[in-house]
This record gives structure tokens, C-alpha cells and sequence, in this order.
């Protein structure tokens, strides 16, 4: 029986050399991720350093289990962007509507139904400064106005 040799078995140092240049390049992926997140930080700051406060909004269900969204809000552009799961698609049947509750008054700020794969996703220009929670319901074709009428699906806190 004929048994091929490989260089590592012969030479010792070769598998340690191996062992090593596993090591040194696990330490430089290390590297290159820990650079990327830095500067991923670094823009994500200097984006918002110049006085830019963004108010976020979130649901507090466990997630996976009940539709819940979450809020983006950015003051001087008064924008925000309302990204919502498990949100069943209503059709014909209703649609879904964004409240804003400040001061014990609803004010709406969007109706909108879910996709299958992608959602719920409101994205408005209101103001939300004060803004003390958002709801999420379900209403008829249309909505409702000037107050919910329909059930609550999820409720947004302000992130402190």
C-alpha cells in the first residue's frame, strides 16, 4: 500500500505556521469589522451632532408574537418613518390608521394597509414634538375622524 505524505506531516513547522496565519487572519477580519462599526458610528453622529433630535417611538409587545412597530421621528424635517410586523393585510375590509395622542387629543397622521412581505411603512411630514404616544388601529374603508373608532393593533411609547 502506497501512503502519500503531505509537506505538513514531514516538516512540523509547517502545520504551526498553518495554525498561525489562521489566527492572523481571524485578528484582521476582527480588525476590519471593529473599523467598519467606527466609522459607522462616527457618520451616525456626525449626521446628528448638529442639533438634529430624533424622537423615537417603539411598541413594547414581545416580538414575533403581535404586530408592533417602530417610530422615527426627525424634528427639523419634521419627518417620520412608522415601520410595522404582523401587520395582516386588510384589503377591501379596512385600513390601518396612524394616530398621534398628545394632550389626550388624537390627531391622525396616516391611513395605509399592510403588504404581505414588506409590512406596514408610513412615512409623513408632521410635527411630533410632544407627542406622548402613537396608535396604530384598525378602521373601516376610509378611516375615522376625529377619533379611533376601531381596535387598538399596537400602541408606540416614546423611547426615554
Amino acid at each position: 500500500m502506497t501512503r502519500l505524505l503531505s509537506l505538513d506531516v514531514l516538516v512540523p513547522e509547517v502545520r504551526r505556521s498553518r495554525g498561525s496565519a489562521m489566527m492572523t487572519a481571524g485578528a484582521a477580519l476582527l480588525v476590519l469589522l471593529l473599523l467598519v462599526a467606527g466609522v459607522s458610528i462616527a457618520l451616525i453622529l456626525d449626521v446628528t451632532r448638529d442639533g438634529t433630535s430624533h424622537v423615537r417611538f417603539h411598541s413594547t409587545e414581545p416580538f414575533g408574537r403581535a404586530p408592533g412597530a417602530r417610530a422615527v421621528y426627525v424634528a427639523e424635517k419634521e419627518t417620520y418613518v412608522l415601520r410595522g410586523w404582523l401587520f395582516p393585510t386588510l384589503g377591501p375590509a379596512g385600513v390601518y390608521q396612524v394616530w398621534a395622542v398628545q394632550d389626550g387629543r388624537y390627531r391622525s397622521l396616516a391611513t395605509a394597509d399592510a403588504d404581505p412581505f414588506v409590512g406596514l411603512t408610513v412615512v409623513g411630514e408632521r410635527d411630533l414634538d410632544g407627542v406622548e404616544r402613537i396608535l396604530v388601529t384598525r378602521e373601516p374603508p376610509g378611516g375615522s375622524f376625529p377619533a379611533p373608532t376601531g381596535p387598538t393593533v399596537a400602541e408606540l411609547l416614546p423611547v426615554r
